[in-house]
């Protein structure tokens, strides 16, 4: 019997980031000692999560709203659909700063696998707009980046 179209867009998921991937720990990161100064290791910390749940969770708050019905049909069609998503996602999670993060979107926005009308003209794909205020705020509520204002009482971000 063959499977319902309902059966298979259900059990086709995005790929799971790795775990073990460099700047991932698999321990809970609720439990570092106040978020550890990682990306990956703070927005799991404020999310109450699991490492091994980062990379969905950050994927599901970055996609485009309007990609978010299609996903499981695009990974259904092609399993490495978001591959250059899954891969700025890894790469962002060991950030300290946001210095850094105008190459990995220039590293996004070259991949080989990052073209075509379905992911930059209906924008299928996650938003590094949405990433880049995901790690300010991120970091901002860790109160990492934060330094005393010059002339003021106020704390300006140092990102």
């Amino acid at each position: 019997m063959m499977p319902s179209i309902k059966t298979i867009l259900t059990s086709a998921r995005a790929p799971e980031l790795d775990a073990s991937a460099p700047g991932l720990r698999s321990e809970t990161c609720a439990s570092a000692p106040a978020c550890a100064s990682t990306f990956a290791d703070c927005f799991c910390a404020q999310h109450g999560i699991g490492r091994e749940h980062y990379g969905q969770a950050v994927f599901r708050h970055v996609l485009y709203r309007r990609a978010r019905p299609f996903t499981r049909l695009l990974v259904l069609m092609n399993p490495d659909y978001f591959t250059p998503d899954h891969e700025i996602i890894r790469n962002v999670a060991p950030y300290t700063h946001l210095r850094d993060f105008a190459s990995a979107v220039e590293n996004f926005r070259t991949h080989p696998r990052n073209r075509g009308a379905l992911r930059w003209r209906f924008s299928m794909r996650i938003s590094t707009t949405r990433l880049r205020t995901l790690i300010k705020e991120t970091f901002l509520r860790a109160g990492i980046g934060m330094t005393p204002e010059p002339a003021g009482g106020e704390t300006r971000p140092a990102i």
